[in-house]
């Protein structure tokens, strides 16, 4: 009768040895879940912090983009003004000499000899 008490007993630990062992692999297992949602989280807290960083550089580049071009037609508009103010000024010194010999031909006497 003590082997089967004993073996009794045996089957007892062994059902309970099972059962704490499903208990064991079901936390385990939800625990594996709930890691992954971790890692799931943290790649997307990863992806956007990426994202983020890209549309700063993003955001950057058109600022510098757009102040190049605003430095590009400012100095063009300059470089055009210069050049109506000072377009005539070849044409100036072209026309002195000739203005200037005109003025010394007109203020010499002409004799009249026919």
């Amino acid at each position: 009768m003590a082997n089967k008490e004993e073996k009794k007993k045996e089957e007892k630990i062994e059902e309970a040895v099972e059962e704490k062992a499903e208990e064991t692999i079901e936390d385990t297992t939800e625990t594996a879940d709930d890691v992954e949602e971790i890692v799931e989280d943290i790649n997307e807290e990863d992806e956007i912090a990426k994202l983020n960083k890209q549309i700063d550089k993003l955001k950057n580049d058109y600022a510098r983009a757009y102040a190049d071009t605003e430095n590009l037609k400012k100095r063009l508009n300059s470089e055009a003004e210069q050049m109506r103010k000072y377009r005539i000024q070849d044409f100036a010194k072209e026309i002195l000499p000739v203005l200037d010999n005109l003025e010394r031909a007109m203020a010499t006497e002409v004799s009249k000899e026919d």
